[in-house]
């Protein structure tokens, strides 16, 4: 975060939103470079393995939507609150699919504000789903 409020006060993107998607790319290196230092110290620190699948999913969820933003924009909220969902499902629960109407109502508002296409905010809920699918196949 201390990344994204860095270049929205020199305006070198939107601000804290980052809506323009060639703004992103500083954004994301960082997330994807911290999240690698976190892992890595997961890793040496000998961490919980659910921990360290929760973030080996993280980065690739990251890099899948780093990738695509290159081409197109995808809703990051979406993503991730999807993506926790499924984790929290894959880890604890069924019920807390219900969950999920938290997902669709960040989804709703998001196009409701105009940042984001009924598209993309789906998009961001297919990664965010998808790489937290790969956390349930690395954890026992």
């Amino acid at each position: 975060m201390a990344v994204i409020v860095w270049g929205a006060r020199t305006r070198r993107w939107d601000g804290h939103h980052v809506r323009d998607r060639q703004g992103r790319v500083i954004p994301f290196i960082a997330l994807i470079g911290f999240s690698g230092i976190g892992l890595a110290l997961l890793i040496i620190l000998g961490a919980p393995r659910m921990l360290i699948a929760l973030d080996i999913a993280m980065i690739g969820c990251l890099i899948v939507c780093a990738v695509i933003t290159v081409w197109w924009k995808v809703s990051m909220y979406t993503a991730t609150s999807a993506g926790a969902v499924v984790i929290l499902v894959l880890a604890y629960t069924p019920w807390l699919w219900l969950s999920g109407l938290i997902v669709a109502a960040i989804a709703w508002s998001r196009v409701q504000l105009g940042d984001h296409t009924l598209a993309q905010v789906l998009g961001g809920i297919a990664a965010g789903s998808v790489l937290a699918v790969v956390f349930g196949l690395l954890t026992p």
